[in-house]
């Protein structure tokens, strides 16, 4: 394992070992202060090292068959990173879904990976990049699943529970500051829990390099 360790060290250069600009595990009962949030639109609880959505409340109109929360927190700016967000559902009724966007400091989305369940497509991993780029495959079934969004060498690369789903120009090339996480849900309706188990974002490519060797090392780890 220390052989692991140093061989690792001395492969990447100076630097190469990024710190998150961005980390949390939800663990404790609270939801922490970073994250913004519209008041008394959603039900929620930080349980178990997860941030659980029980209820979403905000008022729909007649002629929507949907309610939904927002909520956000701000990181250091960053031209490349790598963002990887632990996040699953348990079923509910049409529609619902779960989804985070990078944004700029002004607002603008850069790039969306997630969740949705509609009457029109049914369950589906969704990925998008400025606007004009989207693409759609089946969704796996209810449970966690690791969704990682890489921006580095001028693109955009989508990956499911380790493998590649989709990769897309990046034309925009604007700084991402804002980590921004969507949730719908049916009105009126059953909503199945919507889950985030870990969000932690970090620079690239040199945190792709480190990333992409860590489960390497916790497998070497637990023997």
């Amino acid at each position: 394992m220390k052989a692991l360790l140093l061989f690792a060290l001395a492969s990447f250069p100076t630097g190469a070992l990024a710190q998150p600009v961005l980390f949390d595990d939800f663990d404790g009962d609270t939801l922490a202060p970073n994250w913004g949030q519209v008041p008394s639109r959603w039900q929620y609880n930080v349980s178990n090292g997860m941030l659980n959505v029980t209820a979403l409340t905000y008022p729909s109109s007649p002629k929507e068959d949907s309610n939904f929360a927002l909520m956000g927190s701000t990181f250091p700016t960053q031209m490349d990173f790598r963002m990887d967000v632990w996040m699953g559902w348990d079923g509910g009724d049409l529609p619902e879904g779960i989804e985070f966007s990078p944004l700029t400091s002004g607002g603008s989305i850069l790039a969306t990976f997630g969740f949705r369940n509609s009457s029109t497509q049914g369950a589906r991993i969704v990925m998008g990049a400025g606007t004009l780029f989207a693409s759609s495959i089946p969704s796996p079934g209810p449970g966690m699943h690791h969704f990682t969004l890489t921006r580095s060498a001028e693109q955009f690369e989508f990956v499911l529970d380790g493998g590649p789903v989709a990769t897309f120009p990046d034309t925009w090339r604007m700084e991402a500051s804002v980590a921004f996480f969507a949730f719908t849900g049916p009105f009126p309706g059953q909503l199945g829990q919507l889950h985030i188990d870990r969000v932690q974002i970090v620079p690239a490519p040199a945190g792709v390099a480190l990333l992409a060797l860590s489960p390497l090392l916790f497998r070497r780890c637990r023997r």
